[in-house]
């Protein structure tokens, strides 16, 4: 068995040094830049579709005419040295940073890395990669391209990769791979990629995989990993089908995305609590602080729809004002905070009062007001006789202290559509002063005929 897996791995290794553009082709289609290859003395050979991503030049256009997409920068002066290098001269991997301009005339900052490719001693080719340094943060320890292969870049890459067989297994794993996953090379190799998979997440992750693999497209998913020590850790695996003369083979890479997923948790949780915040504040602009009832502004909201149904179906409504008789003598009888205290103790009652339809707030000061849906006159008057009685014999204790209170009522029925809400609140307000003239702990409705004014 370790000797299958030695030659496998034997076998992995000389295929990959024979095939670099296995490796071109990987990351050309899962990561944002773009590889080329130059010939040593400067002209470049090839340049993948990804130029077109980055910079918006089509590959064509781009190896023709480089040299006037350079931004006028002292920084190119190293790119324009390192593309005009003699031949033979360059026998190390190199990386530097330049500036090119996109389709837009938009700097585009790039860093190049570069590794020759040696036959008998001498640069055949220089292969290369260009990271968009504008649109991401560079990867925390950065790919680091190899002496002279990709491979050696996937060795050093701190995202996972392996490639599986047609079986969905793991033919080749990079060392990134044991580290986000725990599980090193030789346990790895032979196995199903997706055991590592949390069982709540494989079913879902191979169906992705699956699926894509059928129709041969990207396979992009999040899932939950856990390791041998029982930690759990989540990553982003992405996967892209490549072909050889050997038929089809998958490569993909896993990505430790932890960090990812908790801070995206708690923007979850702020948003939420926001909205939370929003929604008691929200509350707190349409409630009166003391008595808990709803205020004045969230009672004109209703008024101004209970006008609109009145208009379209003319089931009158009625308007009810209370205001509490000689409150002004209860807080300098009793103080402020008993004035404070008849207020909720009566806020209470009158809530208590309402039917389920009815709607009630805090007018102002001592003053309440009721919104009596598909309520005319005659009724809407029986309703504040009785709120009028049941007030009056209420008794409050304050500190051991039977406090009584009585109310006067002003009442208008809204029931001509030509009029507005203002003059029907300025007809309760008149009955309520008309109450008050009238000696008070009274009800007042005015009569007069639908449509009078």
């Amino acid at each position: 068995m370790k000797r299958d897996i030695a030659n496998q791995i034997i076998q992995e290794k000389t295929f990959l040094l024979e095939h670099p553009e296995m490796f071109f082709q990987l990351f050309d289609g899962l990561f944002p830049f773009f590889l080329f290859t130059r010939d040593p003395e400067g002209p470049l050979i090839s340049v993948s579709n990804k130029v077109t991503h980055v910079l918006g030049h089509a590959p064509e256009d781009f190896m023709q005419r480089w040299p006037d997409y350079l931004a006028n920068h002292p920084v190119n002066e190293t790119f324009k040295q390192r593309a005009c290098l003699e031949a033979g001269s360059a026998k190390e991997p190199i990386n530097y940073k330049t500036i090119f301009s996109n389709k837009h005339h938009e700097p585009i900052w790039l860093e190049m890395f570069e590794s020759p490719q040696m036959v008998d001693g001498k640069p055949d080719k220089i292969i290369g990669i260009a990271l968009d340094l504008t649109k991401r943060s560079v990867l925390e320890n950065q790919l680091r391209l190899g002496e002279k292969r990709f491979r050696e870049m996937s060795q050093t890459s701190p995202i996972g990769i392996f490639q599986t067989d047609n079986d969905n297994l793991i033919a080749y794993v990079n060392p990134a791979w044991e580290v986000i996953t725990g599980r090193t090379i030789s346990e790895s190799l032979g196995q199903a990629w997706w055991d590592c998979i949390h069982p709540g997440d494989q079913e879902d992750v191979i169906r992705k995989w699956g699926r894509g693999n059928d129709k041969g497209e990207e396979v992009d998913a999040e899932c939950r990993v856990i390791r041998p020590n029982g930690t759990m850790i989540w990553v982003k695996i992405r996967s892209q089908i490549l072909f050889d003369d050997t038929g089809k083979i998958t490569i993909a890479t896993v990505e430790n995305i932890d960090q990812q997923v908790a801070d995206r948790e708690k923007q979850k949780q702020l948003i939420h609590e926001l909205l939370q915040l929003k929604e008691k504040l929200e509350v707190a602009t349409r409630t009166d602080p003391l008595t808990g009832l709803p205020n004045r502004r969230d009672l004109n909201d209703k008024l101004g729809h209970e006008k609109a149904r009145f208009e379209r179906t003319k089931r009158p409504f009625t308007l009810l004002i209370v205001d509490i008789d000689k409150f002004k003598s209860i807080n300098d009888q009793y103080g402020h905070d008993a004035g404070d205290y008849i207020l909720v103790q009566v806020g209470e009652l009158l809530r208590n009062s309402c039917r389920r339809m009815d709607h009630i707030c805090r007018w102002g000061g001592e003053e309440f007001f009721f919104l009596l849906p598909e309520t005319n006159l005659e009724n809407g008057y029986v309703f504040a006789e009785k709120l009028r009685t049941k007030l009056a014999s209420a008794k409050f204790n304050y500190k051991g202290q039977q406090v009584s209170v009585t109310a006067s009522f002003g009442l208008s029925c809204v029931d001509d559509d030509s009029r507005d809400l203002e003059s029907y609140i300025k007809e309760a307000d008149d009955c309520l002063y008309d109450a008050k003239n009238a000696g008070r702990n009274r009800t007042v409705a005015r009569k007069r005929k639908p449509g009078a004014g």
